[in-house]
């Protein structure tokens, strides 16, 4: 991405509030290995105690998008990890693990069931049309930002 600066991996706490870590883009490679690290007592709703290991915050890189009001950010989802294995109380790993058990409970119940199973695979099918939908009709606000604010814009005449 061009003109990124720094690296933003952000977790939130257990309301919800975005918390975030930013190093310079060159230690990356390590905050992607996990060397961002943190007192979990230190956010509200954490199981943890102040004498308790760091958690380190551990970027998605798939989740990476460049900040358009802040081009010199690259934002990261990420991952909360305590001594180098999944942090139970995370919530995007909270998430995961519901997904998968969804996911069980529904490979089960299709297989004993036919009508369940065209239910399920209904209402994919129109998930799936739906968030391609909203993907084919949802204008980018990068392309107004630029236009008014980017480095090629032109001085607004009111």
């Amino acid at each position: 991405m061009k003109g990124v600066r720094f690296a933003l991996a952000s977790y939130v706490d257990i309301h919800g509030k975005l918390k975030a870590k930013c190093v310079p883009i060159a230690h990356l490679n390590d905050m992607l290995l996990g060397s961002e690290l943190f007192t979990g007592a230190a956010l509200d709703g954490v199981p943890q105690q102040v004498s308790d290991n760091e958690l380190a915050a551990v970027p998605d890189p798939t989740s990476c998008i460049q900040l358009p009001w802040k081009p010199e950010l690259a934002w990261f989802a990420s991952d909360l990890h305590l001594a180098g294995k999944s942090f139970e109380a995370c919530s995007r790993n909270i998430l995961k693990r519901q997904l998968e058990v969804y996911d069980e409970v529904v490979a089960k119940k299709a297989a004993e069931n036919a009508l369940f199973k065209e239910i399920v695979e209904s209402q994919l099918a129109f998930a799936k049309r739906t968030t391609q939908w909203e993907q084919d009709t949802v204008v980018s606000r990068k392309m107004a930002f630029d236009h008014y604010w980017g480095a090629n814009a032109k001085p607004v005449k009111l």
